[in-house]
């Protein structure tokens, strides 16, 4: 099976693989030597078979129904924003794949259950769901990097256009930036940091309209001490 995009591989694993719990499908998408980050899952492309023989405990996902709601795609990274509920409570999601020779070849995630008091939480991932004008990419590329530095790490300048960002920086400021992903004006930051001591992964979503930054998203998740592997969550 050939795709024409890394996009389109990765909605095919969504759709298909995980939401139709197609095993076939993802023997041939995800590479056998599959290096996985999520901390709960083994490494290799069974520990992805494993996880979707769990979840043929429940109901596929109904026709038409899809739980991504924003993806951006740069160089062989897809980096995905998703709003999935298997359990008594909605999650907030942030994957990133690395594409290799034509099949998934590396994943790091975040999870975050939806707080009960923010309902459903719909409205925490709702917002710019396509990458606008590809030509501004590296434009948006300098201006995050520099932006991130400034104000999630050293906090030297203060967020005043998006009160959001400006407090989540005070609360819970980012050590280190990973990795970043841009395409047009959504960009994506791997980063990590600590929470009342706690090591945890970050993912800051950002839009960006006339040089600032318009919306912003986050996802993050503590780092647990025992993990299915030792590849880490970074």
């Amino acid at each position: 099976m050939t795709f024409t995009s890394h996009k389109d591989l990765v909605r095919a694993f969504y759709r298909e693989a995980i939401g139709q719990r197609n095993s076939e499908l993802a023997t041939q998408i995800v590479a056998e030597d599959y290096i996985q980050h999520h901390p709960m899952l083994p490494t290799g492309r069974q520990g992805v078979l494993d996880a979707i023989e769990y979840l043929k405990q429940f109901p596929p996902a109904p026709a038409g129904t899809y739980p991504v709601h924003r993806m951006i795609e740069d160089g062989p990274l897809v980096g995905v924003h998703l709003w999935v509920k298997l359990g008594p409570r909605p999650q907030l999601v942030t994957d990133i794949f690395r594409i290799e020779n034509g099949q998934l070849a590396e994943h790091w995630d975040a999870i975050e259950t939806v707080p009960e008091s923010e309902g459903e939480g719909l409205h925490l991932i709702e917002g710019a769901a396509e990458p606008g004008d590809r030509a501004q990419t590296e434009t948006s590329r300098q201006l995050i990097s520099q932006m991130y530095e400034q104000v999630m790490i050293s906090q030297r300048i203060p967020s005043t256009a998006l009160p959001a960002l400006g407090k989540e920086a005070s609360r819970h400021p980012r050590q280190q930036m990973h990795r970043l992903l841009v395409e047009g004006q959504l960009a994506l930051v791997q980063a990590s940091g600590e929470i009342e001591g706690m090591a945890h992964v970050f993912y800051d979503w950002f839009y960006l309209e006339a040089g600032e930054v318009r919306q912003y998203w986050t996802v993050k998740q503590a780092v647990p001490e025992k993990m299915a592997h030792e590849n880490g969550m970074i």
